[in-house]
């Protein structure tokens, strides 16, 4: 006894011819097209991840907890600096800590996760239950940086927090005129490049 109509059995045949060849060698383009993509995701994923997983496996487990390029509990550097501009204004370079590579990538993971969350929410409330001017462009300003490569968030947020020639700094020091600036380098620019980018996921899952 048959539990598929004609119609299905057609398509099962049809899903049949194609995994069998017939459709590729009948479209000489779809194939190249299935073997450039085969192509790329082997060469710019495997590869890679297979020469990852096997430089890891010949570390030296144990030098990773010693070796404060990896681990350090201590604080490697001053969270801030100044950068004296020639007109005498000062501009504020937040870095935040350095404890290593592994420290610091467990508290950029956790430092971006609270603050994407937070802001997720936050605007999730205020879009969903309120209404206000110019709701739908803040809606669609959320939406912009999905729709953007990550490293093009990370330019993004460089030059806007460039201590020399960024947008917010000058804005601060030559439009608003105040005596100081405000930059981000280093872990804290990693920390800011990413919030930009998640916080609009996290308000997507919270507002659905």
């Amino acid at each position: 006894m048959s539990f598929y109509s004609s119609y299905e059995k057609l398509i099962i045949r049809d899903l049949r011819n194609m995994i069998r060849g017939s459709l590729l060698r009948r479209e000489p383009f779809l194939t190249f097209q299935l073997t450039a993509t085969y192509i790329f995701y082997i060469a710019f994923l495997i590869v890679p991840l297979v020469y990852v997983l096997s430089a890891a496996s010949q570390a030296d487990i144990t030098s990773l907890a010693i070796n404060p390029k990896y681990f350090s509990p201590y604080v490697a550097q001053e969270p801030t600096v100044q950068y004296t501009r020639p007109d005498g204004r000062v501009i504020y370079i937040i870095r935040g800590f350095n404890h290593g590579l592994i420290l610091n990538s467990i508290l950029i993971a956790s430092i971006v996760t609270t603050i994407s969350i937070a802001l997720g929410l936050f605007f999730a409330v205020i879009i969903s239950r309120y209404i206000f001017p110019m709701k739908s462009l803040l809606r669609l300003l959320l939406y912009i940086p999905m729709l953007l490569a990550p490293f093009i968030n990370a330019f993004v947020a460089f030059k806007l927090f460039d201590p020399i020639y960024g947008f917010i700094p000058w804005f601060m020091t030559d439009l608003l005129k105040l005596p100081f600036g405000i930059s981000f380098q280093e872990m804290a620019g990693v920390v800011l490049a990413q919030v930009m980018a998640f916080h609009p996921i996290a308000y997507l899952n919270i507002s659905a």
